[in-house]
């Protein structure tokens, strides 16, 4: 995964967990005005889409890859 990859987009339809080995993953929120806020960061100790294990298909946020590596 190279950094600025976008994993998925607010909205967006979500297919896979993504598990960082290297990579660190930024979840980010956009504002109205386009501006972003990030929300949290996941690294090795995690995983990201959580919400598709809880019965979701889709997020509020967009999720973007921060440090490059693998997951």
């Amino acid at each position: 995964m190279g950094a600025g990859d976008i994993l998925y987009e607010s909205g967006g339809k979500l297919t896979y967990f993504y598990f960082p080995v290297t990579a660190i993953l930024s979840i980010q929120h956009e504002l109205e005005d386009g501006r972003v806020s990030e929300l949290a960061n996941v690294g090795h100790e995690g995983l990201l889409g959580v919400s598709l294990f809880m019965g979701g298909h889709t997020t509020p946020n967009r999720a973007v890859v921060h440090s490059a590596g693998e997951a």
